[in-house]
């Protein structure tokens, strides 16, 4: 696989430069879709902006303990998109990836208590012999006696690095939410009505609908 791809053909996603500099470095395989992940060189390298080249990169994957989602990661290319939580503990430093109002990948600041658990959208389950795996949105996956309570679309807050259920968040009427796709991606509200397949937000002011398989409900 090619480590690198060119700016101009990166995600939209990523709030590149197109016009500078040829290349960028292109992420490992993960389990984020295209338009949810990029690498940790990106985030260090242009989320955060507190190195400037590979180089540096590198040396501080080597020399300070970088967690994702609880576990520590010392390469560059490592995948990383919406929702994850990163940690530098020594510095004392937690994130939590997700979108701005530009709908771009963005790094928000978070307190340590908030960096022990994470999001994830529930969008299968899958029967086993006894029991009933959740798939998530990111790729998590969490095994339960009844599934029956969680609905497709709904949000299950995780222990990290654990996976122990901390919250269930039903994606209804009233819950705050993320818009993580489509035109309106970055947009931060809350659902006032669900239509079907489509939930009913407000926008600057204007009601908006979207794909309720676009929407994440995080309270």
């Amino acid at each position: 696989m090619k480590r690198h791809m060119k700016r101009i053909s990166a995600p939209r996603t990523w709030a590149l430069p197109r016009k500078e500099n040829k290349f960028v470095t292109r992420p490992y395989p993960g389990p984020h879709k295209k338009e949810l992940g990029t690498s940790l060189e990106f985030f260090f390298k242009v989320m955060l902006n507190t190195v400037k080249t590979k180089r540096e990169v590198n040396h501080l994957l080597q020399t300070q303990e970088v967690l994702l989602n609880g576990k520590r990661k010392k390469d560059r290319r490592t995948p990383v998109g919406f929702l994850d939580v990163i940690a530098i503990p020594k510095a004392k430093e937690y994130y939590t990836i997700t979108l701005n109002r530009d709908g771009f990948l963005d790094a928000q600041s978070i307190t340590a208590k908030e960096a022990v658990q994470r999001y994830c959208k529930l969008v299968r389950k899958t029967p086993m012999k006894k029991k009933v795996q959740l798939n998530f949105l990111d790729g998590t996956t969490l095994t339960v006696d009844d599934a029956k309570k969680y609905a497709l679309g709904d949000t299950l807050v995780l222990s990290i690095p654990e996976h122990k259920l901390l919250e269930h968040i039903p994606a209804n009427k009233g819950s705050k939410i993320i818009i993580y796709a489509g035109t309106n991606r970055g947009t931060q509200s809350t659902i006032k009505d669900i239509e079907g397949k489509q939930v009913i937000f407000e926008k600057d002011g204007a009601s908006i609908s979207t794909k309720k398989e676009y929407a994440i409900a995080i309270a």
